[in-house]
């Protein structure tokens, strides 16, 4: 008031009523302020209360590493997976459901594919039969037989909708479906055939592989065959055959064949030599790449005599013909 009198007109005539009631208002909160009366003691027990909570919080927030707001969000997503067990049940029986007719589902294509097979089967021996004939087993009678994988009827797993304990015993399905397929040979005329893994002699085994894989040359999508003790217990045109056949299974796939033979080898796109040297005391196995020279004294040396002028001119006119 008594700036003022001493300004005319007044600039601050507004702010000053301003203030004024900002007086007014300061006066009214001291004097409720001095009518407040606090309570004579606090409660103890609830004092007590909160700050074990505060403990605690401060321990969950160091033992995961976040703050407030990141211990109310994890406390949401503990919540909404203890729901998520609470209706387990619910899904067990839901999912077991799903299992049973996806199963079923794969039974009958199982089923489908099993009897593709049985009808394959027989063209797929007829086949194999035919070149084992040239191949010096004109006896054999190789047989494709088609089983079912079954299982124990102690059985706990699940196959085909069967989970029960001690259920019976039921097709086992795999990838592959539930057949169980086994090769079969009889090695001579008037003999049972029986499974070829118990018969068959590593060479007989090298001839009937070369005869399969020879009946799946279109089909097989191997790029890399390797053959070994084709020549064991074979010479003469059998050798020419299983040179030819395997040429011909060479237009297929890459083949490594390993033989003594100077029939097969002549047949080979290329011809290495397996060679044993002494170095330095010791015994150095070496595998040399022929040229067209080499190769000719090569089965030359695998007829029987590799200065011979015969075998030398027999073996340019085998590598002449193939």
């Amino acid at each position: 008031q008594q700036l003022e009198k001493w300004l005319s007109p007044n600039p601050f005539k507004n702010s000053f009523e301003g203030l004024e009631q900002a007086r007014q208002c300061l006066l009214e909160l001291g004097s409720t302020l001095r009518g407040f009366k606090l309570p004579q003691s606090a409660d103890s027990g609830k004092l007590d209360e909160l700050n074990l909570k505060l403990a605690l919080i401060q321990r969950l927030k160091a033992k995961y590493h976040t703050d407030m707001p990141g211990l109310i969000a994890l406390k949401q997503k503990r919540m909404e997976e203890l729901a998520s067990l609470e209706n387990s049940d619910a899904k067990i029986a839901d999912l077991t459901e799903q299992v049973k007719e996806t199963l079923k589902e794969a039974s009958k294509l199982a089923e489908t594919l099993s009897q593709h097979r049985q009808k394959a089967s027989g063209a797929f021996d007829k086949k194999v039969n035919e070149h084992l004939q040239g191949l010096g087993m004109e006896g054999a009678v190789f047989e494709t037989r088609n089983g079912r994988t079954r299982l124990d009827k102690s059985a706990p797993a699940m196959r085909q909708g069967k989970a029960e304990e001690g259920a019976e015993a039921t097709d086992s399905l795999s990838s592959s479906g539930f057949d169980s397929i086994e090769f079969f040979l009889s090695s001579n005329a008037g003999e049972a055939s029986k499974p070829l893994r118990q018969i068959a002699s590593g060479g007989e085994i090298s001839r009937i592989m070369l005869a399969i894989k020879s009946a799946l040359a279109q089909s097989d999508p191997r790029p890399l065959l390797v053959f070994d003790e084709l020549d064991t217990g074979i010479g003469g045109i059998t050798a020419n055959r299983v040179g030819e056949a395997l040429k011909e299974l060479a237009t297929h796939h890459q083949l490594f064949v390993i033989t003594h033979l100077h029939q097969v080898a002549a047949q080979a796109t290329s011809q290495q030599k397996v060679v044993k040297e002494l170095e330095r005391g010791r015994t150095v196995t070496r595998v040399l790449a022929l040229s067209a020279k080499e190769r000719v004294q090569e089965l030359a040396r695998m007829m029987g005599d590799e200065s011979s002028r015969s075998a030398l001119k027999h073996a340019q006119e085998l590598l002449a013909n193939n």
